[in-house]
């Protein structure tokens, strides 16, 4: 009986392991980032927290505003749920956003299906994290009025979350579109973490 009491516990605590839970932010909490550009230009910016509020984090001097756990918002405030915590592999979900230009002409909605696809090492420039992978998958739809022939783009997100920097640390995503006689990409982003510092820690990185 006291074997499998302790198998039992041993099965909860792996499984309690092999979660992430929701991070909590500080003020001076500092990540920096390059974009990859293609074909081979780095484009440097750095996030530092300012404020810890309730409703959510707010970096640097222009205010830029993100959820309690750092998922961004879109035009209408609503969350784009990048991360959903605790992460668990396996874990799904969807999300839709609508997005729109100031002038309304160009207009698009995104529905996209999120998974965490597994655990592993990852190794960027700020060092090798332990990181939870997550992918999305889905479309980009165009309802722009001023596209002669609106059309769909397929749109696909590969990214890792570091638990020990509370940050996603190297970010994949791109919308590609079929023009005849082949699929095009018509947006591309991509980024890693370049250095850190989570108050009251010293440095690591630049």
């Amino acid at each position: 009986m006291a074997v499998v009491v302790a198998a039992f516990w041993a099965v909860v605590a792996q499984a309690q392991s092999d979660q992430a839970p929701a991070p909590t932010y500080n003020v001076g909490d500092r990540w920096t980032f390059d974009r990859l550009v293609p074909p081979d230009r780095r484009e440097p910016w750095v996030d530092v927290v300012r404020e810890v509020t309730p409703d959510g984090v707010v970096v640097g001097k222009r205010g830029r505003r993100f959820s309690p756990v750092f998922n961004p918002f879109d035009q209408a405030g609503g969350e784009y749920h990048l991360l959903r915590f605790p992460l668990v592999v396996g874990n799904t979900w969807e999300h839709a956003n609508d997005w729109s230009s100031p002038t309304g002409n160009l207009k698009t909605t995104t529905s996209l299906s999120y998974k965490v696809v597994g655990i592993e090492d990852v190794t960027v420039p700020a060092g090798t994290f332990r990181a939870y992978r997550l992918q999305s998958r889905g479309f980009v739809k165009d309802r722009s009025t001023i596209t002669p022939i609106p059309s769909d783009a397929r749109a696909e997100e590969n990214y890792w979350y570091a638990p020990a920097v509370k940050r996603i640390v190297k970010y994949e995503g791109k919308h590609v579109k079929w023009v005849s006689p082949q699929w095009v990409v018509n947006w591309e982003l991509r980024y890693e973490m370049t250095g850190y510092q989570l108050a009251p820690q010293a440095t690591v990185g630049k």
